[in-house]
């Protein structure tokens, strides 16, 4: 697909070398016009009562002819120019919609994520994915699923509870994880959310001064800067590190 966008580039550039030639082609029926209000100048028309009456007459006639063609040939330029540069325009538009993937194409991968990190971790969960009909591109996509993929296992490990604290506090065993994929603007908007309790911030803030994590100007670090550690892996709150819990983005 990038070679075929990228071809395209280069034959609209040709195309756009072509707008040159029709100035050309303006500027020598622009000449023509000179060359005939010159005839018809009225040094021209006493010119043409003398003897080289015949000679004026023959290059008036030939210069309407040159204008008319010229004419003709500019607006037959000026039309075919306009109008391969407007398919050029559909085709590229067409490509680059063929490069746009909806954003359920990461959801499987998603869902199994939630649930091998759900079963590592002695774990029951239900993954949603919402806003899948959002069509994004797909070098964007791929950006956001490394990210996306370490969200989910940080919302399965850290975010959901095991089933005895679970049903203890009157929730359902299965911990649910959603992701919505929303566009505003030019913008694709992803969110993870977690039914759990969420995250213990002071008990990463403990593993995190106890592994050297931070640093004295760090020890005030608020709930973002704190989930950020998670995020850059070697904490887990979990009880158990494995290799889905703790491990950081990949």
């Amino acid at each position: 697909m990038d070679v075929l966008l990228n071809t395209m580039a280069e034959a609209h550039g040709q195309l756009a070398s072509l707008h040159p030639l029709l100035k050309r082609v303006e500027r020598t029926s622009h000449l023509a016009d000179l060359v005939l209000d010159h005839l018809d100048s009225p040094a021209e028309q006493d010119l043409g009562r003398s003897s080289e009456r015949g000679a004026g007459q023959r290059a008036r006639s030939l210069a309407e002819d040159l204008r008319t063609t010229l004419g003709t040939l500019e607006r037959d330029f000026a039309h075919r120019v306009d109008s391969i540069g407007r398919e050029f325009r559909e085709a590229r538009s067409a490509a680059e919609r063929l490069r746009l993937v909806p954003a359920s194409a990461v959801f499987t991968l998603l869902e199994r994520t939630a649930r091998d990190t759900a079963q590592a971790l002695g774990k029951r969960v239900v993954f949603e994915g919402r806003g899948g009909d959002v069509r994004l591109d797909v070098q964007m996509l791929g950006v956001a699923h490394g990210a996306l993929l370490q969200a989910v296992r940080n919302a399965v490990a850290h975010g959901i509870e095991p089933q005895g604290d679970r049903l203890a506090a009157g929730k359902s065993p299965d911990g649910r994880v959603t992701v919505h994929v929303t566009r505003r603007g030019n913008r694709v908007v992803f969110v993870c959310q977690d039914d759990g309790r969420g995250v213990d911030l002071e008990e990463v803030r403990r593993l995190a001064r106890r592994k050297g994590l931070l640093s004295t100007q760090a020890e005030a670090f608020g709930p973002q800067e704190l989930l950020g550690l998670l995020l850059k892996g070697g904490i887990s709150t979990s009880g158990t590190v494995t290799d889905v819990s703790g491990a950081g983005g990949r």
